[in-house]
């Protein structure tokens, strides 16, 4: 919306922009500009995006919500007798240590890289401040729209809006044939602070002190509740 200028929803859905799942060529007939998103570290990255210095936009969200959500996404792709419980779930995770790596190696490019134009968003900012934080983005990007259409893209991109949309006018054909209807059951709840409803006393205090460890001296600051 911030790109087109047009306040509606593509048909298009973001795994049809996503780079570890497509090989480049698949992208050549998409117009330009080109939006792409990928969950791949910097250092694989296409050589273009420092030759060119493409934008980035990093979203981030805290860690605790990052594990509710990906552990109901990954329980709908397995069958019912193979998926664990939370606690077998976090304590993987806990094991091993893999968002506190890609993070801090983002937040590394970001300091060491200059010459690329990066933005961080903040999942937590962009549901508590939807209007100033789309602002920002839109300046990031080269499109101020103004205050009114930045409200409408505010209202337009609420989190149940998007779950209707994504149901409604998303074009989920292409992935359904490997994915059923998980794809149109992506937006789950989209709330922060989610993660009280499978948090443990036990495993928050666990966690906590993991996260107190690995992010000692990042500046990166995240928002739980």
């Amino acid at each position: 919306m911030l790109i087109t200028g047009e306040l509606k929803f593509l048909t298009q859905v973001k795994e049809d922009a996503m780079m570890e799942i497509h090989y480049p060529e698949e992208f050549d007939n998409m117009p330009s500009p080109r939006i792409l998103n990928t969950h791949m570290p910097f250092r694989v990255l296409p050589s273009d995006v420092t030759k060119k210095r493409l934008k980035i936009i990093f979203v981030q969200r805290n860690p605790k919500d990052v594990a509710v959500s990906l552990f109901h996404h990954m329980n709908k792709l397995m069958p019912d007798n193979l998926q664990p419980t939370f606690k077998d779930f976090i304590s993987l995770t806990i094991q091993n240590p893999d968002w506190f790596q890609y993070t801090l190696q983002w937040e590394k490019v970001i300091a060491e890289t200059p010459d690329v134009p990066m933005h961080v968003v903040y999942y937590e900012s962009l549901k508590k401040n939807p209007k100033e934080e789309i602002a920002r983005l839109a300046k990031f990007v080269g499109h101020d729209r103004g205050e009114t259409y930045i409200a409408q893209v505010a209202e337009m991109c609420k989190f149940s809006n998007m779950k209707k949309a994504n149901a409604s006018v998303k074009d989920h054909s292409e992935y359904s044939k490997m994915f059923g209807e998980l794809m149109k059951g992506m937006y789950r709840k989209g709330e922060i602070g989610d993660w009280k409803n499978l948090f443990t006393v036990a495993l928050n205090e666990e966690f906590d002190i993991l996260f107190k460890e690995q992010m000692k001296d990042s500046e990166f600051k995240f928002t739980f509740t």
